[in-house]
């Protein structure tokens, strides 16, 4: 971690004492960015390594990807961590993150942000599961044929194909997550789901109104359930003009521990997932869509933009001061530490809880 300096995005500057604190849990704990983001290059790998961050939930779909597709981006992925095997390792068990944080190389876990890989054929979450994959949304914003994203103005439920996904998650030891999932349908899949479920990258409506995050009508269902929600960076403000702050994160993961329980918050970026050059040359179409070509399988992945906590403009996606790098993760332990959270609390918001959570489902 950097010498303490004048950090505009946090609640107060921290003492020397309590800069001396954050330092030294961010290097014991087990980091993990639940849903981020990883470029197979020097740059970005060793931007993750200065920050810290010893393993990331690593997006291989999300909305736009078929079954096909997902295929090739596992193989496209498995050549990049052979390549980079002495720092990336893919983790598929509790035990894997943490033998990767003693080795120094960064646990790499496969997820998808959409159930469509999974098509209308429940086979399909077994062999992907064999191929290394452990967690799924059921949905990403529209609706697919398990059940019906955010954005989708019927808020149809869990569909009986959902149903059978979810229990099929359950039985191969799947995680089931709700980011960008419908409410209905989030409310299902957590009275459907024998194994609690989790939230990769989220917030509270109750801290900021987006159909994005969870209501606590949700996360109600969400305690009994003893799931778990990772705070993220993006959606926390709807003005352009507002910039948002690193301290906006932890407002969300504070009243998620106050809501949940102290085991069953955790953090994550949902960092941008591909190069700077793909957002760069994106450009909104007549019809409102957000058009982005990505590299490695040339496809045009277009995003309706009609919601009121989106951004017209490069860079599109706006992230919190404080944490819009890797090489800037340590902010998030040092707004821990001024928000008076023990070194225990600390420990399991960046790792232990996603790491017993991940064991008890995964394995």
């Amino acid at each position: 971690m950097s010498p303490a300096a004048q950090h505009p995005f946090l609640t107060r500057e921290l003492t020397a004492d309590e800069e001396a604190r954050a330092r030294e849990l961010h290097e014991r704990a087990i980091v993990i960015d639940t849903l981020g983001a990883l470029q197979p290059t020097e740059e970005y790998i060793s931007s993750v390594e200065a920050g810290g961050v010893d393993a990331i939930g690593l997006t291989l779909v999300a909305e736009r990807h078929n079954f096909r597709d997902a295929i090739d981006w596992i193989v496209w992925w498995n050549r990049e961590l052979r390549h980079w095997e002495k720092r990336l390792v893919l983790a598929t068990s509790d035990d894997d993150i943490r033998q990767a944080k003693d080795d120094g190389r960064i646990a790499v876990i496969y997820l998808f942000q959409s159930g469509k890989p999974f098509e209308d054929e429940v086979g399909h979450v077994e062999l992907f599961r064999q191929l290394g994959v452990t967690s799924s949304q059921i949905t990403y914003n529209m609706r697919n044929f398990l059940g019906d994203g955010h954005v989708e103005p019927g808020n149809a439920g869990l569909s009986l194909l959902g149903q059978q996904v979810v229990a099929e998650m359950n039985r191969v030891g799947m995680m089931v997550d709700l980011s960008h999932v419908g409410e209905r349908t989030s409310q299902d899949a957590i009275r459907a789901s024998a194994r609690p479920v989790y939230y990769s990258h989220g917030g509270a409506q109750s801290v900021f109104q987006t159909d994005r995050f969870a209501s606590d009508e949700t996360l109600a269902l969400l305690r009994e359930n003893r799931g778990n929600i990772s705070a993220t960076g993006l959606y926390h403000t709807n003005d352009a003009a507002v910039e948002p702050v690193l301290r906006s994160v932890i407002d969300h993961a504070m009243y998620c521990i106050d809501f949940l329980g102290e085991d069953h918050v955790s953090l994550s970026t949902d960092f941008l997932k591909a190069p700077d050059w793909v957002y760069r040359n994106a450009f909104v179409d007549a019809a409102g869509y957000l058009n982005l070509e990505y590299p490695g399988k040339l496809l045009r992945q277009r995003y309706n933009w009609t919601a009121k906590d989106k951004f017209q403009g490069y860079p599109w996606f706006i992230y919190p001061l404080g944490i819009r790098t890797y090489d800037e993760y340590p902010n998030l332990t040092r707004e821990l530490v001024i928000r008076g959270l023990t070194d225990e609390q600390i420990l399991k918001i960046h790792g232990e809880n996603f790491l017993r959570l991940y064991g008890e489902v995964v394995g």
